[in-house]
């Protein structure tokens, strides 16, 4: 302010020398040349002003992300853990129907499967289980609204009706005890609430795919008992021809129930009461070989 008060003191003395018929032209250069470079000074000061508001107002408009990474709500930015953060909105935009298509988004995440369901394999940043065995235990921890999944094909299913999901990379046996050396996997479905709403979803496409997910909320008494259902199944048929086992390889069929009730008999104290049910009877993992391509005919 006191910079730009001195230019206007300077620009008053300059137009009363330019009214002078007596002023020396070499003063009113020097006092002209003055002026001009306050006017520019004046200019990039209030430019950079206008420009740190806009900086402040865009910080000001990102949304807060709330995780759950040390078993309590806070800001992403306030948790000293390598972290993602995946809301439900995030996974339907990106149509994140399960974990295989969520490692396109998490670095450093990578899930395998081979043969059959139940020998799954997740790894983060490289790590993981050495073999594909049921009677392994993970190295990876999968939670689901807190329990733990003991068997890492418990994941595998479709994931629906999710308030979000976070990829906690490292080791994190601190506060989620063993089976952690390499990270952890959280995931949380949609709460009971005492608004009626719900959705319905039906997908079809080739190999007679037929995906079905929905979900409906419900107030049994107000303010007192909500219940939220969730459905989904998941079936296609095979596209890769086992003739040694008579079979197609590579379908899916995949059905699920989540039943959840939320009791809050007071401000301080909820009760929230979840039981599932899913299932996965399907020949899968069969390797794709290249036909007609460059690589398959060694052309480059």
């Amino acid at each position: 302010m006191a910079y730009i008060t001195a230019c206007r003191a300077l620009l008053k003395v300059g137009l009363v020398a330019k009214q002078r018929d007596d002023a020396p032209e070499v003063l009113m250069s020097v006092y002209m040349d003055r002026f001009l470079y306050c006017t520019k000074i004046t200019a990039l000061i209030v430019g950079l002003g206008l420009l740190t508001v806009a900086n402040q107002a865009s910080a000001q408009g990102l949304e807060e992300i709330i995780v759950t990474a040390k078993k309590r709500q806070e800001n992403i930015q306030n948790v000293p853990l390598s972290v993602s953060a995946y809301n439900g909105s995030f996974l339907k935009e990106n149509s994140v129907k399960d974990v295989f298509d969520l490692m396109t988004s998490v670095p450093g995440l990578v899930v395998s499967a081979n043969n059959t369901a139940s020998t799954s394999n997740f790894s983060i940043r490289g790590i993981g289980t050495g073999g594909q065995n049921f009677g392994l235990e993970s190295s990876v921890g999968l939670y689901v609204d807190g329990a733990y999944r003991s068997r890492q094909s418990s994941m595998i299913n479709q994931l629906v009706d999710i308030e979000s999901i976070e990829v906690l990379r490292g080791p994190q046996g601190t506060l989620f005890g063993k089976n952690t050396a390499s990270g952890a996997l959280l995931v949380r479905t949609k709460a009971p609430s005492h608004e009626q709403d719900g959705f319905a979803e039906v997908t079809i496409g080739d190999d007679s795919l037929l995906n079905f997910s929905a979900a409906f909320n419900l107030s049994l008494i107000d303010g007192l008992l909500a219940s939220r259902t969730t459905v989904f199944s998941s079936n296609r048929d095979g596209f890769v021809k086992a003739v040694n086992l008579g079979a197609e390889l590579n379908e899916r069929d995949r059905f699920g129930v989540r039943q959840q009730f939320l009791y809050t008999p007071s401000d301080d104290l909820s009760v929230r009461v979840i039981a599932d049910y899913s299932e996965i009877d399907e020949l899968c993992c069969a390797a794709l070989g290249l036909k007609d391509s460059f690589v398959a005919s060694g052309r480059t």
